[in-house]
């Protein structure tokens, strides 16, 4: 069962690593692993740990006040593929509180799950080394028009946000539970940088801007006064020259390059709030999303239903939060706040440390700036960031199960 649990996060990020898809929905090898693991779990009649359940409380709220919009909805066939991804949330989410619930060394498991982290993301930067040995690719690796690289994903934004969800898990659970191998980070930030920049997202080369300055940042408020005056200045020359070299060795290698470096350009012309500004297409959706909402506030116009309500509007809502008020009014909306933002929530009030606090509010910030330009709550990656955050915020240092300050409440 724990190899059915490993190959669920090993794979999942490889969408295209699939079962024949069942009819517009594509059934991945990742999610036959979790629904397998998840099934031998009833099958033994294991039981759920109680400070795992209230995860699953809140999203099985969530869940509900999606499953309402049926009532509004005009195509069933439309609201039922949108509610599968959730379903598939769920199952991810029942999966994960099994795995946990299970007896035996926290730490070890979090070790596993560290582990596997690191050794898919650094699967999915061969094939960009080989390209760049080579000079030759593999159009299993790139998207439709053949210049964007996405690794077995569905697309290369898919790609830019799994890797930086992963970095994100990766840094907080080595600050959490393995702060010694916080400074290994910085070496795999180096090695994927080729992939990041091949990818074309602007959104994965900012974050891991600010993914190697938080790590910087750790390690200098972590470490000793000898340190701070002897190593750190060394690594941090290091990192520049290592980020230099590695920008100048990709630069020729395609546009996408370019368009994942100008994010900097953008910043640099127009500023933080110039260059977050949403344009084109992405901008003319959530303006429909918002004008919908307003015409629908309470339940909205049933998931997935946009197409069949507006004929003549064919384009998805690119921001996660209209969509949700957009597809399920009000009533949606509050049950998609409490579920995204409770991980947040357990972290505040739990007894971690401040600095570890403070990083994974950095991330799930950048995070949820994410959700603005696009639409991510239907990634499976989403949600498993979000639930080993809040699983962090259930286990100490030492893998014993934490007091919340919230205890008090009780």
């Amino acid at each position: 069962m724990s190899i059915l649990f490993f190959a669920f996060i090993l794979l999942m990020p490889h969408t295209k690593f699939s079962i024949p898809a069942l009819g517009k929905y594509e059934l991945t090898f990742s999610d036959f692993s979790i629904l397998l693991f998840l099934f031998l779990n009833v099958l033994m009649r294991k039981r759920l740990s109680k400070p795992l359940r209230k995860y699953l409380y809140v999203f099985l709220f969530f869940l509900f006040t999606m499953a309402v919009t049926i009532f509004v909805a005009t195509s069933y066939w439309k609201w039922l593929l949108g509610m599968l991804p959730y379903f598939f949330a769920l199952i991810i989410v029942l999966g994960l509180s099994f795995f946990f619930s299970s007896d035996g060394n926290k730490i070890k498991s979090f070790r596993i799950i560290w582990y596997c982290l690191i050794a898919t993301l650094i699967f999915s930067a061969v094939p960009v080394y080989y390209q760049i040995l080579t000079g030759s690719k593999n159009m299993l690796f790139w998207d439709r028009v053949g210049w964007r690289y996405t690794f077995l994903s569905q697309n290369p934004n898919q790609y830019g946000v799994y890797f930086v969800l992963y970095i994100f898990l990766i840094t907080l659970l080595s600050l959490r539970y393995f702060k010694k191998s916080l400074k290994y980070i910085l070496l795999l930030m180096i090695f994927m940088l080729p992939a990041v920049l091949f990818s074309g997202s602007r959104t994965a080369v900012l974050s891991t801007a600010v993914v190697v300055s938080m790590l910087l940042f750790i390690l200098f408020i972590e470490s000793s006064s000898v340190q701070k005056l002897l190593v750190t200045p060394i690594i941090f020359i290091a990192m520049i020259f290592a980020i230099q070299y590695v920008l100048v060795f990709t630069s020729n290698q395609g546009g996408q390059i370019r368009r994942a470096l100008s994010i900097f350009d953008k910043i640099e012309s127009k500023g933080l709030a110039g260059a977050a500004k949403v344009e084109g297409a992405t901008g003319v959706t959530q303006v429909e999303g918002w004008e919908i909402y307003k015409l629908n506030p309470i339940l909205g116009i049933g998931l997935n239903n946009k197409t069949i309500v507006y004929e003549g509007i064919k384009n998805e809502i690119h921001n996660t939060y209209l969509k949700i008020l957009a597809d399920a009014g009000t009533v949606g909306f509050i049950g998609f706040m409490l579920v995204f933002f409770f991980p947040l929530i357990c972290i505040f009030f739990s007894r971690a440390s401040f600095i570890f606090k403070l990083i994974a509010l950095a991330s799930f910030g950048l995070f949820s700036l994410m959700n603005i330009p696009h639409t991510l709550i239907r990634q499976r990656w989403v949600w498993v960031f979000m639930f080993l955050l809040f699983i962090m915020s259930q286990y100490d240092k030492n893998g014993n199960k934490e007091k919340s300050f919230l205890s008090v409440l009780k």
